[in-house]
Parts: structure tokens; sequence; C-alpha cells
């Protein structure tokens, strides 16, 4: 069995062919959505023990980096914990049943940005378990990559979305299907934060301002 890893920037279990919808609040999102082809969903959702998972091991890292226990990067003075939200959760959704992978421009009125977190993973068998900790940890492993000074939000945004600090909210979709072309069985995993994070010339998180050294002076006369 080969697996492809991608990291990147309501239906229970469907036995048939079905095409792919993305409906949100009763009106379509303005998405390019595939017109033609259809997918063979297996499996679509995110179950009550993955949304603990996903809220927990977000926190978990958040703390690590409030702690100071990331390597290269600075404690962080403001980190919120992250909550699930159902709306953020439900918009998540319905990005995954498009089952076209590729990052949304979304909208919420409570915020007037929301983050989005996506990944996939392919492979030549259909996959009966998910996979929400290693895409977590890929996504905040892009640390190694980035610096706090100068922080350039590009090839690592996914890792500041995650630490964003005023970001309180979190909600996932998943699907996995199956072009009814194609042999390749794909897991998409959806994550939007809310507020969102990720603004230009904006740090992360606040980190304790240099304290002022103390200089002595000694006057030989």
């Amino acid at each position: 069995m080969k697996l492809a890893w991608f990291l990147f920037f309501s239906c229970s279990m469907l036995a048939a062919t079905i095409h792919c919808k993305c409906l949100i609040y009763g009106k379509y999102l303005p998405l390019s959505l595939p017109s033609k082809g259809k997918w063979a969903i297996s499996d679509t959702g995110v179950k009550p023990n993955d949304q603990l998972l996903i809220v927990n091991e977000h926190n978990a890292l958040r703390k690590s980096v409030a702690d100071g226990k990331v390597p290269g990067q600075p404690k962080a003075i403001n980190m919120k914990p992250l909550k699930w939200d159902s709306k953020l959760a439900q918009i998540a959704q319905s990005i995954a049943n498009t089952c076209d992978y590729k990052h949304r421009k979304i909208s919420d009125p409570r915020w007037w940005n929301v983050g989005q977190n996506i990944g996939k993973l392919e492979s030549s068998t259909r996959l009966s378990q998910t996979y929400w900790s290693k895409f977590i940890m890929g996504w905040f492993n892009e640390h190694d990559n980035y610096h706090f000074t100068n922080h350039p939000i590009k090839g690592t945004g996914h890792y500041t979305q995650i630490v964003w600090a005023d970001t309180e909210y979190v909600g996932c979709g998943y699907t996995n299907f199956r072009n009814s072309n194609s042999s390749i069985y794909v897991q998409f995993y959806v994550c939007n934060y809310g507020p969102g994070g990720n603004i230009n010339g904006m740090t992360p998180y606040q980190i304790e301002p240099l304290r002022p050294v103390n200089t002595i002076f000694t006057l030989t006369i």
C-alpha cells in the first residue's frame, strides 16, 4: 500500500456514488466546484472523539509555545486556549465535501478574517482510520523554518495559524473519497480558525519585552 501526504495551506456513511456539493447556511458558496465526474464518498464528518483530539492537540502545541518549549521560538505571553466551533466545522465539512483540494477564502460574520489549514492523504487502498495528529503536527513543524524577528508568513503559515494567539475557535471537516475513474483513495482534511491569523506585518503572538541592560560607568580622574 502506498501513502502520499500533502500538507498545504450531514452525510454519514454513503455506499452509493454521489455528486459532491458545497452547501452552507442554505446557499452555495461562490466556489469553482467540479462540474464533471463523480466521487465515491466512503466516510465524511469529524467524530466527537476526533473533535476532542483536534482541540487538545492544538492546545498542547499552543501551550508548548507559551511555555517556551519550542526550539528556536520565543515564549508567548498572550496565548489563548482554543475551543471547538460548530459553525466553523460546518463550513469546513462543506468544503471537504466538494472533494476539490484547495484553500478557500470564506467569511463568517463574527470575524473579519477566518484562517484555514488543509491537508490530504492519498492511498492505494481505502483507509478506515483518520490521521488528524499527523496533519496537525505536520502543520506545526513548519516552525523549523519560521524566524520570529522577521516573521515571514510564506511557507510557515500553517504553523503561525496554529499558534496565532488571538485565535480562539477551531472547527474541522473530513471526507474520505475516491474518484470513480481512479483507484486512488483520498482523505481530505480541513480546519477553519476564528478569528483568523496570518496578518501581514504582525507576529503570531506577543513576547516579553527585552529588559534594559544596566550599565555601570566608572569615572577615573
